[in-house]
């Protein structure tokens, strides 16, 4: 397939995409498109991009992206990034393409929004960002220093990464970065699981090593394309459910697990009677990401019998995706609904986006959303995000988190439909951690890397009578693990 050819179908009609091909006077085209009928997106009102095939990821098209973002932005990708850093601290700089000013503001905006299609079936939506890499604790000087070279890259995870016929990620994995400013200037990143292992400029002439560089990641936000809905009924949890396609069930014999191609029970609902299981905050030891930031979720099953495999579907997300809300302007947002959802007040919580690892994400000071009354906000700051109502839906119940990398909807590996692994596991009856092999309930794909399950984040056992043996005076609970990679951590809670 050509690199800056790709042919796909669209409602009946043959579509042909010339991609951003440079033109004279360093200018560059949009995306040609011809007389056809295509979807609009609402996130940057151009054509959606539809791939149809996964592979479609991994192949020179984003990299021919990556080029003419050097050319059309230029040092003004580093001026938004800057921007966001300054106006909002919790966003890390995330910035969407389609938001960055053009240098010539007659220049169509190309098209940023992308859905992947498998055996018509929609398996992934995504529109394209960027975002400052963190791999040192001065991000934010660094971008501030207008002198210092700065580059700009794809997502390993995303765009590059592979699994082996085991399943396994195949690291450390090594991509070309380009000068912001010159895109002749080319850097050799190599990443491990845990970020940033080396980094040399290369030329034709000599290999320069540099030591901590900057770098801006091209990254993808996923898309849900519904809006999150004020009814006076009870709403579905998230806004909408997650949509992932394809796979299908199966058992393994010798163990006889039971896989749930569902989002898993519900956590609760509204309720005058109700005490929360709360999450008031976490650390990552690891992320599971290289190359990024991580793309946080959290996966739940009311079970404690562990051949029963955790859902395909998330239940809850601590990372932003795209898509309308009533609430703020930004197409951007981290609103999830807790197990306090539904009628009477449409309860949204704005959780923090949880990223990078050895950094404590606080819930404190976190905004929730109510509408008493139609046309009505309450909006109020709290200090915990609701994961399990203990008196509406008693459990026992269970939860790890994962880093997703691709297929956002659902759990997704490389060629099998179940993924076993051992957690290290926190047991609410006794207050120890214990290893637990624990089952994922997987949709297969057969291009890239799995998703990673955090290997110290299970949870197991949760029910009330539990919970209150463990809280401390203010109905809190602390719990740490130290790992080779640093600490693991959990401040949880109950709130009535």
């Amino acid at each position: 397939m050509e690199a800056n050819n790709f042919i796909f179908k669209k409602k009946g009609f043959l579509i042909v995409f010339t991609l951003l091909i440079a033109c004279q006077q360093n200018s560059i085209s949009p995306l040609n498109i011809g007389e056809i009928e295509s979807e609009i997106s609402f996130i940057d009102a151009q054509p959606i991009i539809e791939l149809r095939d996964r592979g479609t990821l991994d192949s020179e098209l984003f990299e021919e992206i990556k080029g003419n973002l050097i050319e059309s932005y230029g040092t003004e990708l580093v001026n938004e990034i800057k921007t966001k850093l300054n106006q909002e601290k919790s966003n890390d700089g995330l910035v969407l393409i389609k938001d960055l000013p053009h240098k010539r503001k007659s220049q169509q905006v190309p098209s940023t929004h992308f859905k992947v299609i498998e055996d018509d079936v929609l398996i992934d939506e995504f529109v394209l960002a960027v975002r400052p890499f963190k791999n040192s604790k001065n991000m934010a000087a660094k971008m501030a220093d207008s002198n210092d070279d700065i580059w700009i890259a794809l997502d390993p995870d995303k765009f590059y990464l592979e699994d082996d016929e085991y399943g396994n990620e195949i690291w450390p994995i090594t991509i070309e970065g380009n000068h912001i400013s010159d895109h002749d200037r080319v850097i050799e990143l190599t990443f491990d699981k845990t970020g940033l292992v080396s980094s040399v400029e290369k030329s034709m002439f000599k290999s320069k090593a540099i030591d901590d560089p900057s770098i801006i990641m091209v990254e993808t936000v996923p898309v849900e394309p519904c809006e999150i809905q004020l009814k006076s009924t009870s709403s579905t949890e998230d806004g909408c459910q997650p949509s992932g396609g394809g796979g299908g069930g199966g058992y393994d014999p010798p163990e006889v697990r039971v896989d749930d191609w569902s989002r898993g029970e519900s956590t609760g609902t509204w309720g005058t009677d109700h005490i929360n299981f709360v999450l008031k905050g976490v650390q990552l030891a690891v992320t599971g990401d290289g190359g990024s930031a991580s793309d946080l979720q959290f996966f739940s099953k009311k079970s404690d019998d562990v051949l029963k495999n955790m859902p395909v579907s998330y239940k809850y997300r601590f990372d932003p995706v795209a898509r309308l809300n009533p609430y703020t302007a930004s197409v951007v947002n981290t609103f999830i609904e807790g197990a306090d959802k539904g009628f009477p007040f449409n309860v949204f919580y704005e959780v923090p986006d949880i990223n990078y690892a050895g950094q404590y994400y606080s819930f404190e000071g976190i905004y929730r959303y109510l509408t008493p009354l139609p046309g009505i906000v309450d909006v109020q700051s709290v200090d915990y995000f609701p994961l399990f109502n203990l008196t509406r839906t008693s459990g026992p119940w269970r939860f790890v988190l994962v880093d997703d990398d691709k297929d956002y909807a659902d759990m997704s590996t490389r060629r099998k439909d179940t993924r076993i692994m051992d957690v290290n596991t926190f047991h609410m009856d006794t207050g120890t951690w214990e290893v637990v092999e624990t089952g994922f309930t997987t949709r297969n794909h057969r291009y890239g890397s799995s998703d990673d399950p955090l290997l110290d984040s299970g949870v197991r056992r949760v029910t009330l009578e539990n919970v209150r043996q463990l809280v401390d005076g203010s109905f809190e609970l602390f719990i740490t693990r130290s790992t080779s990679n640093g600490e693991f951590k959990y401040k949880f809670g109950l709130e009535s």
